[in-house]
């Protein structure tokens, strides 16, 4: 009996997190009030958070980042038993709940409750029931005196230290003169998991950083367990690969995990130690597993841009999407399990025996490598409420180059993976592409569509030979950059800007704008200022000329109706469509044949010219 005790091993699980400043400051993420007249003071001065309540006031912990998700803990770990521990003064009425969502109704019934008292601060423990295989567990805290105080907590499980695993992650960055968001990101790894001593992940995380812009300060930066590696700038997937080679040629460092990440995100180091627990008590079925972190808006923090995705013959679907996590209701909803295909690169975790000599990323310079090499790879995918980063939405950011990267890398994609995936599919989405740009008055987007269609014709060989450096400066070149609004020949005004983005029409007149080409088949004349990301189609019908506005930068372009151009576009569109029917069947076998080859060390080491 001593033996077997003693065998047990108690590892902290969960932290009850709380907002941090730099980080996320949205209380309702963390906790939230039970009602407006209650009072409460949250300090978190000197790394000291504690939440300070007068007589009578609750608090409740059935949030994004502190509901327990005991559904999926069961499911994927060898969780026996749970037991949350808070850190106490005062006097409190603690309930403990077991909340899910059925058919869109709130189910919440009280598991625990207790009342405790401390004059000084004191860790009370409290254990209960795993067999829920739904939902989450939650708690509340009602003061019965005035200047109660509670310290924080976690959720501990003891274990047979027979099944607990090593884990050790090395964290994946890639980045592109970036300093100040690798700054940032470093100084929350040190502060929190690498010069904390106290933490669970202390001695279990190596970061390794490639440095594409080879513009890092290596001697401030790099340390015992951050590792900058100056990189030849092939894009993102350039830089990821980069990390995960020297993951896999570092065997002394015992690296059981890969973690990627974006560098321009914000790391909740919370979502890390989760990430850590589950792989420490991960069920042997599991243990081929990936586990995602989702997108929250850098902007908008309680929002969701996705959680998982689908790929969906190449129509890819954030799941999850514009869920405001400061509603239980949203938060129980993404409990739920849905079919997902992959994770986005921005918080990625996957085994690191996956990256074997002949499985490593295609070279898509950006854009579309997590999608294939999630497709290739992902067997089973772990999303959780509290793993995270924050990141600037896509949508916020314009670059026409992109277009270029993200039509050819899906034509591979989709040449790789879908068989049903042809020539009309191609041309039909291609047709789509350079018409909408065409009644945009984006004249110079066309070119970017069309050269990813056919340097996608041209195969895997063409690649493999292709200075992608010189590639990316050439594409870069091309198409709409945007500058100050000063420097635009129609002037900015916020009345017109809204006016012309909210304006609407009958059917009547959509039907004109659809027989008549948006206007195209009529003079021109006048001015509209359109939204750059998200532009109103009503405000181009017979315009001489738009301002696309960027409203997050304050910057914007300018273009010109130009028949002449829209002519010769829809000529080489016309071209193009040829081109698909002559080569596509042969670029689809080359691309799932001589592709692979792409994927090896060999050709990496070339590549990398390592």
């Amino acid at each position: 009996m001593n033996t077997q005790v003693s065998d047990l091993i108690s590892i902290t699980i969960q932290k009850i997190a709380f907002p941090t400043v730099g980080i996320c400051d949205n209380t309702e993420l963390y906790f939230r009030l039970h009602d407006s007249l209650n009072r409460i003071y949250f300090s978190s001065e000197a790394g000291n958070q504690n939440i300070v309540f007068s007589k009578y006031s609750i608090v409740s912990f059935d949030t994004y980042f502190n509901t327990f998700s005991i559904g999926k803990w069961t499911k994927y770990t060898n969780l026996e038993n749970l037991t949350c521990c808070l850190f106490i003064s005062g006097t409190f009425k603690v309930n403990f709940f077991h909340i899910e969502v059925n058919d869109d109704i709130i189910s919440k019934h009280i598991v625990a409750e207790s009342i405790v008292t401390s004059s000084t601060a004191k860790e009370f423990a409290f254990s209960f029931d795993i067999s829920e295989s739904k939902g989450g567990y939650s708690f509340e805290l009602e003061s019965l005196e005035d200047n109660s105080v509670f310290y924080g907590g976690f959720y501990k499980t003891d274990i047979s230290s027979n099944l607990l695993r090593y884990v050790k992650i090395g964290v994946g960055i890639c980045t592109f003169k970036r300093e100040k968001f690798i700054k940032k990101n470093i100084a929350i790894l040190d502060n929190f998991i690498l010069g904390n001593n106290t933490s669970p992940l202390y001695g279990h995380i190596e970061v390794f950083i490639a440095d594409n812009g080879k513009s890092l300060d290596v001697e401030q930066l790099e340390s015992e367990h951050i590792h900058i590696l100056p990189n030849k700038n092939l894009g993102g997937t350039g830089g990821f690969t980069r990390t995960l080679l020297e993951m896999k040629s570092k065997s002394h460092l015992d690296i059981t995990h890969t973690l990627l990440m974006d560098d321009d995100i914000v790391i909740e180091p919370d979502a890390i130690l989760r990430t850590y627990a589950l792989l420490s008590l991960m069920k042997d079925e599991y243990l081929d597993s990936c586990i995602g972190g989702a997108m929250l808006r850098l902007d908008a923090q309680n929002i969701q841009t996705e959680s998982g995705a689908v790929w969906n013959n190449g129509k890819i679907q954030s799941l999850k999407k514009n869920l405001n996590l400061q509603y239980l209701k949203n938060v129980l909803l993404n409990e739920i399990e849905e079919y997902r295909e992959y994770n986005a690169w921005w918080y990625c975790c996957f085994p690191v025996s996956v990256v074997k000599d002949d499985n490593l990323p295609l070279p898509f310079f950006i854009r579309g490598d997590d999608v294939e090499y999630g497709l290739r790879n992902t067997k089973n995918l772990i999303l959780m409420n509290g793993i995270c980063v924050w990141h600037e939405p896509f949508n916020h950011k314009y670059s026409s180059f992109l277009k270029y990267y993200i039509n050819r890398n899906q034509l591979i994609v989709n040449a790789v993976y879908s068989p049903i995936y042809g020539r009309h599919q191609a041309k039909r989405t291609l047709v789509k592409q350079c018409i909408a740009e065409i009644v945009l008055y984006r004249y110079k987007n066309v070119p970017l569509y069309l050269r990813g269609v056919k340097d996608f014709l041209r195969g895997p060989k063409w690649l493999e030979k292709t200075d992608a450096e010189k590639l990316h400066s050439e594409i870069l070149n091309l198409g709409y950059k945007t500058v100050p609004l000063e420097k635009c020949k129609i002037r900015f005004s916020l009345k017109q800007y809204q006016t012309d983005q909210e304006r609407k029409g009958s059917k009547f007149q959509k039907f004109m704008r659809i027989f008549l080409l948006n206007g195209l088949l009529l003079p021109a004349m006048g001015t509209a200022i359109v939204s750059l990301t998200s532009p109103n189609l009503r405000s181009f019908f017979r315009r001489k000329s738009i301002l696309h506005y960027d409203e997050l930068v304050q910057r914007g372009f300018v273009t010109d109706r130009n028949n002449l151009l829209a002519i010769k576009y829809l000529f080489q569109l016309i071209l193009c469509c040829l081109l698909i029917d002559i080569k596509m069947t042969s670029a689809k076998h080359r691309w799932a044949r001589d592709g692979i080859y792409l994927r090896t060390i060999d050709f990496w080491k070339k590549y990398l010219e390592l």
